[in-house]
């Protein structure tokens, strides 16, 4: 009888631990990879961000449409990232005061390129637009494929149809150049204000070094900065 008993222990407590581990199994999230596909990106492992191109197409009726493309040709159309896609990716890095909601309702973001893997870290580029500006980002992914950090690779550029209200002329050149782990920015900035009685340009010239750690965090440092200011 004891022997029959110490049996049924033995069942009841295998097949709680089975069920234990059926609970675990069926607790885990799923990660859909598929973003990673090559077919969505145009570009793979860029050396330099001058060699990306966007064109937008316009809309039926006049105005700006959302469909991106890298050639005049409009055959090389930039995915657009979803709804969800941009709530995941982007909302980590946002401002406080924003979040995924803004993420999916007010921002844009395409996928551009996928980089080489650096160590366990994924790295992909984003051009990403939000309400009054565009910018090129670098996003790292981890193991998991959780966004853990993020790098403009050209400066927060203000969109053509904004900059008129800032009373200025604004050109910029910003692009950066990626080896490996180390990126190295370059930002030049020319502004020259319009109702301005001299005829001068300010040009504000950076440039910055950023490397990828080893724990997925990105370190910059500023390694130059010239301010000077042209008379014509």
């Amino acid at each position: 009888m004891k022997t029959t008993a110490f049996s049924i222990f033995i069942l009841l407590l295998a097949f709680g631990c089975s069920n234990k581990h059926q609970i675990k199994e069926s607790d885990k999230i799923v990660v859909d990879t598929s973003f990673l596909s090559d077919e969505n990106f145009n570009y793979k492992n860029i050396a330099n961000t001058n060699q990306v191109s966007f064109l937008r197409a316009t809309a039926k009726g006049g105005g700006i449409d959302s469909v991106m493309y890298a050639d005049s040709s409009q055959k090389q159309r930039y995915k657009p990232l979803s709804a969800n896609q941009r709530g995941y990716f982007l909302a980590p890095f946002l401002p406080k005061d924003y979040g995924v909601k803004y993420a999916k309702d007010i921002m844009y973001a395409w996928f551009v390129s996928k980089q080489n893997k650096i160590g366990n870290f994924q790295p992909i580029i984003l051009q990403v637009e939000g309400n009054d500006y565009e910018s090129l980002s670098l996003i790292l992914l981890d193991e998991n494929y959780k966004p853990v950090s993020e790098l403009n690779l050209d400066e927060e550029n203000i969109l053509p149809e904004h900059r008129d209200n800032l009373n200025l002329i604004y050109n910029l050149k910003s692009y950066s150049i990626l080896n490996k782990n180390v990126i190295t920015s370059y930002r030049i900035t020319e502004i020259r204000y319009k109702d301005s009685t001299e005829r001068s340009i300010v040009v504000d010239s950076n440039v910055f070094k950023s490397i990828i750690n080893k724990d997925g965090t990105i370190s910059t440092k500023q390694m130059e900065k010239i301010k000077s200011r042209l008379s014509k």
